[in-house]
């Protein structure tokens, strides 16, 4: 869990909150964050990436106001956020909702997988899609869509350089790709196309 606050000491806030008890039986943890005196912007891309590794939590998790609770898992996955200091029922409750979440990611990624392996990227991708909506990171389920949207990307790349200038086949491949990083790779072949006649 975060607190984003500039209070001194964690000890200061955990111990204004309900969480002592699973504090003291290492079943979460608490961290404090400083707003620092420089924002950094937090770039996300397509692919959600961890924001624990920012190197501005204030700007990864969006925040504006000071003495916010975020309550995450290990990986800094967002469950909850809240100014209340009753906390341990939604820690509680933490564990349960990644365990959905992670279901739901992999049934989705399982599907993008049979999109793909029966010949519909643009449905594999746009379920894909739907999937780094979750925000989810650090899990096998998280890392396995990854690794098929770095597939099915790479593959797109690859019928690209095969597209050279044909128009018709650009055209079919932006359809394809429309919202991936892909797309804006076609976007320059059709505006060579185009300057070529």
């Amino acid at each position: 869990m975060l607190y984003f606050g500039n209070r001194l000491r964690t000890s200061e806030w955990l111990g204004e909150t309900d969480l002592g008890e699973l504090a003291k039986a290492e079943a979460v943890i608490g961290v404090r964050v400083t707003q620092p005196e420089e924002s950094t912007v937090f770039t996300q891309t397509r692919v959600p990436q961890s924001r624990l590794a920012a190197a501005d939590l204030w700007s990864a998790y969006g925040v504006k106001e000071a003495d916010l609770f975020v309550v995450t898992d290990k990986f800094g996955n967002e469950y909850r956020r809240t100014t209340a200091k009753e906390l341990a029922e939604v820690v509680k409750t933490t564990g349960k909702h990644f365990r959905e979440v992670r279901l739901a990611v992999k049934d989705l990624t399982e599907t993008a997988a049979k999109a793909r392996d029966d010949g519909n990227v643009a449905e594999a991708i746009a379920t894909l899609h739907k999937v780094f909506k979750k925000d989810l990171v650090g899990y096998a389920e998280a890392e396995a869509a990854s690794k098929l949207y770095a597939e099915i990307l790479a593959a797109g790349r690859k019928q690209l350089a095969e597209a050279g200038t044909d128009r018709s086949k650009l055209a079919d491949l932006n359809k394809v790709f429309a919202g991936t990083d892909v797309e804006a790779e076609i976007a320059q072949a059709v505006k060579k196309a185009g300057a070529q006649g």
